[in-house]
């Protein structure tokens, strides 16, 4: 099963809270059940992406389940033994929970430091890092108390809490990472579809990092997914899925998935356009996957102008050969459209650079299966480290 993935650089800050809405919640159920709930807002380049982390814990003497992708088998840890590093050994870092707030270049620093502790060569590191030598130990001592690494999504969810909404931190630029989960309406008459962006790394980032948000998808695509170029916004639509694992049917599953491909705006545009669709274009009953990079827009769309943008003036001037449109363009930069919600293509992911490949799976594959009986609730994730006495993240 395919993982679709997301990667936000922007400023992180909780939404308004209103009767309908709740940006951080904490509940505690008759059964024993805690159940956090975070919803923050991403900022970057003008879109604003809603990150949802919800995770529970059994009380304090639930259990957190994990896997040993080494051993390749399960286990199971007392909730109130989350934070032994032995447990962390067992795990890659992808499997569990990340909080960065150190300023500085980790790697040099970490790197410096090793080799130091080796007998090695550091000084040009340390150089490039602009500290002292005798400054080091405290330099990568403070730098260890500004990361935190959790196996629970309930304490995970508390930290984000704590830095969004810390006076310190406040309109600091951070790097997002996280899954990009589906799920599908109960309604077995109704289509709709919810995404929800659910961060598993945050790391701060200098001021004067460039901000994207972009999610990396395996797309699986049959006939008909392209539609003819739409002249009037420069672009076209392919209808496709993606794959990823259901809750309510406990299977995987495929959900429904678009892309806009924007036109080429070079001389060569023609030409790139008429590659672009055959990429997506399957001439039979097979149904191809690629991989691709797309920028998540999430907000009033950004266009150039064209020349039916123009008043009268404008374009009598440019007929008149007193003003090129470059001119205008530059003069009156770009316009700013109606709020828009889309998965604009900006490449190929790593591995498809000689296009689609086959599957083996047929369009009637692709169909969202219920199961017999009645739909379920949803499911809650265990996959959930002593708490910490640094000054970032206090008793979290």
């Amino acid at each position: 099963m395919a993982r679709t993935s997301f990667e936000i650089i922007g400023k992180l800050s909780l939404g308004k809270e209103t009767e309908k809405f709740k940006p951080w919640e904490e509940k505690t159920y008759d059964s024993g059940w805690k159940q956090r709930t975070l919803k923050a807002n991403a900022h970057a380049n003008g879109n604003n992406i809603l990150i949802t982390l919800r995770a529970g814990i059994m009380g304090d003497n639930g259990k957190i389940y994990l896997y040993d992708t080494d051993k390749k088998e399960k286990f199971q840890i007392p909730y109130k033994d989350r934070t032994k590093k032995e447990l962390f050994d067992r795990l890659k870092g992808w499997q569990y929970f990340t909080l960065d707030c150190y300023e500085g270049n980790r790697y040099l620093l970490e790197l410096a430091y090793k080799n130091k502790k080796a007998g090695k060569a550091y000084d040009k590191t340390l150089e490039t890092l602009g500290i002292k030598e005798e400054e080091l130990e405290a330099e990568y001592e403070k730098a260890q108390k500004m990361v935190k690494h959790f196996l629970s999504g309930y304490d995970f969810a508390e930290a984000v809490h704590k830095i969004a909404t810390s006076e310190k931190f406040k309109n600091k630029k951070w790097k997002i990472r996280g899954d990009v989960n589906f799920s599908k309406s109960n309604s077995t008459d109704s289509e709709r579809w919810f995404v929800t962006y659910s961060p598993n790394k945050i790391y701060i980032v200098a001021d004067e990092e460039e901000e994207k948000a972009t999610s990396t998808a395996t797309f699986f695509f049959g006939k008909d997914a392209v539609t003819d170029m739409i002249k009037d916004k420069g672009e076209f639509i392919v209808d496709g899925k993606v794959s990823y694992y259901d809750d309510q049917t406990k299977s995987e599953q495929f959900a429904d998935y678009q892309i806009v491909v924007k036109s080429d705006t070079s001389e060569k545009a023609e030409k790139i356009n008429k590659i672009r669709m055959k990429r997506f274009t399957v001439n039979d009953d097979s149904v191809k996957e690629v991989g691709v990079v797309v920028n998540l827009m999430r907000g009033a769309e950004t266009v150039e102008i064209r020349e039916e943008d123009l008043n009268e003036e404008q374009q009598e001037a440019l007929i008149c050969g007193d003003i090129t449109l470059e001119d205008i363009r530059k003069e009156m930069g770009h316009v700013k459209g109606d709020f828009r919600e889309a998965n604009v293509f900006c490449k190929w992911a790593q591995g498809y650079s000689s296009g689609a490949k086959d599957t083996g799976y047929t369009l009637d594959d692709l169909i969202y299966t219920y199961k017999d009986e009645e739909p379920v609730a949803d499911t809650v994730d265990y996959d959930e480290v002593e708490d910490d006495e640094d000054d970032i993240f206090g008793d979290i």
